[in-house]
């Protein structure tokens, strides 16, 4: 009996040592699967958001486009990511304001993203680069930086998150 009650005890170590190990991993595992080590990006620099800007700047909008010939808002921060910061981004502007932890206006960061509820059920996003400016894909006039001072963004302003 009392070697029954000790092997008892050892086995219900075993399960809890077991059961904390596999809940804290899978705390670590982000929206993709990949741990948060491969997810965390480094702080991104305004000379990299800079001439990823550059490289784009004057391209036209297009909604659905993802390459130089016509771009959309969430296609250009999915490629700014991919280029910048190896780091895979959902495809739609619904799906990039589910990743990443949400910030204050006043702790935004360059390579932020900002986010604009334009319409009744239409959202914007663009990165933000310093100076109260993001860059991003205009419906009117391509791939631009503008003032988040601007009345019409905010006017619009949702929310800002850091992924």
């Amino acid at each position: 009996m009392i070697k029954t009650k000790k092997t008892l005890h050892n086995l219900s170590q075993v399960v809890l040592i077991l059961w904390l190990g596999t809940s804290l991993s899978a705390c670590a595992v982000n929206w993709r699967g990949e741990s948060a080590k491969q997810k965390t990006k480094a702080p991104a620099t305004q000379a990299q958001l800079m001439a990823f800007y550059q490289s784009w700047k004057g391209t036209p909008y297009r909604l659905g486009g993802t390459g130089r010939s016509g771009i959309d808002c969430s296609a250009f921060v999915m490629q700014g990511f991919q280029q910048i910061f190896s780091i895979d981004m959902p495809r739609t502007t619904e799906a990039q304001a589910k990743v990443g932890s949400r910030v204050m206006f006043s702790e935004r960061k360059p390579g932020d993203l900002v986010f604009f509820k334009t319409g009744w059920n239409l959202r914007h996003v663009g990165i933000y680069v310093g100076d109260n400016q993001f860059m991003h894909a205009s419906t009117s006039k391509g791939v631009i930086i503008s003032s988040l001072s601007n009345p019409y963004w905010e006017k619009y302003y949702w929310k800002t998150t850091r992924i």
